[in-house]
């Protein structure tokens, strides 16, 4: 069996800060569903070739949303500055996200190597259904874990400097 990826799809939406006090822009983000002002969501999508029943090619393909904030009251609150050097510190942040959906998408092939030879051993083939559903049962070990582990790794990106600092406004 041939295991090929293809290049990662990032689209990109976005939502609005309403607030116009600097102050009170963290706590819009805390409002969010994952609480933060950014949200990369990883996908992984396949499709395969079969002969006889038996795939013989998976194409790999990740996905992503990434939503991120945007402040159109930035600059009457004195804080374009720091704004955007927030954005830059978050695009870095959700960046990182896209490379380790990159190896989670390697990860998957190399383990769909391996069980494909375990099925082989014990007499099976892997077929379309056994397939979906290796790949559904491995989606949080491979795609959603690494996920979190990086968040958890860089605090959310506040190690990079992800997060506004609205005492560096005026």
């Amino acid at each position: 069996m041939d295991v090929k990826t293809k290049k990662i799809v990032v689209t990109t939406d976005y939502w609005t800060v309403k607030t116009k006090d600097p102050f009170e822009v963290g706590n819009e983000f805390k409002k969010r569903p994952n609480k933060h002002a950014g949200l990369f969501q990883p996908f992984l999508d396949a499709s395969f070739k079969k002969k006889d029943g038996v795939l013989f090619e998976v194409v790999l393909k990740p996905t992503a949303k990434l939503t991120l904030p945007k402040w159109p009251h930035a600059r009457k609150a004195g804080c374009k500055a720091e704004w955007d050097r927030f954005m830059v510190a978050l695009k870095k942040h959700e960046g990182q996200h896209a490379l380790v959906l990159l190896e989670s998408a390697a990860r998957y092939g190399l383990e769909l190597y391996k069980y494909e030879e375990k099925l082989t051993k014990d007499g099976k083939s892997l077929t379309p259904s056994v397939f979906s559903k290796w790949l559904k049962d491995n989606k949080t070990k491979w795609l959603n874990d690494p996920t979190d582990l990086l968040d958890k790794a860089t605090k959310h990106g506040e190690n990079i400097g992800a997060v506004f600092d609205a005492t560096k406004c005026g």
